[in-house]
């Protein structure tokens, strides 16, 4: 419990230093994930995806979000396949 504690408060002083800093809050590598400053104001965190190999983890993509789902652009395999999810 308390090795989450420590790393969000860790989390939370990079983001005080970079909010006050002369580049402001862009993306970042945390303890807790991927940290980014949303247009809304709002920060987001970005998990890293994981799958065990062997004992080890080895790095995922990640899943689709949903805003990214909805976007109108095709996928490549959907460009290849002429299907479509509005279908």
């Amino acid at each position: 419990r308390r090795a989450r504690l420590f790393a969000m408060g860790y989390d939370a002083f990079q983001i005080a230093s970079r909010m006050t800093g002369p580049g402001g809050l862009t993306e970042f590598d945390g303890v807790t994930g991927r940290l980014y400053l949303a247009s809304d104001g709002r920060i987001h965190r970005r998990l890293v995806w994981a799958r065990m190999v062997g004992g080890q983890p080895a790095a995922l993509e990640p899943p689709a979000t949903p805003a990214a789902a909805a976007a109108p652009a095709e996928s490549e395999s959907e460009s290849e396949s002429g299907a479509s999810l509005a279908e």
